[in-house]
């Protein structure tokens, strides 16, 4: 379920990067079409791509958000979840070889 989710986002955030070709493309076309200098048609590229962007990282921190939901509502793990819990088994463990051998951890 997650992996689909995953792929869900890529394919948003794909959708976008073609965006980014047809933004240039609309974008020549309309410097060309009203007679736009070159650093006319450039500065209006670059605040679409500002826009585009901006966009951009909005979809993927919502998407986030929404992996998230439904990480909690299906029950799942996240890796950071999964990490931490590693953390806390090998201390639990080093605690437990501790009190099992008190001898070996003196030696040491």
């Amino acid at each position: 379920m997650l992996e689909l989710i995953e792929k869900f986002v890529l394919l948003g955030v794909g959708t976008l990067s073609m965006g980014q070709r047809k933004l240039e493309e609309t974008v020549n076309e309309i410097t060309k079409q009203l007679h736009l200098r070159e650093d006319e048609g450039k500065k209006l590229l670059d605040r679409l791509q500002k826009i585009v962007d901006e966009n951009q990282q909005k979809l993927e921190s919502l998407a986030r958000e929404e992996v998230q939901k439904a990480c909690s509502r299906f029950g799942l793990i996240t890796p950071e979840d999964l990490e931490a819990l590693r953390k806390r088994l090998d201390t639990l463990e080093q605690r437990v070889q501790k009190l099992e051998n008190p001898q070996e951890t003196q030696d040491t």
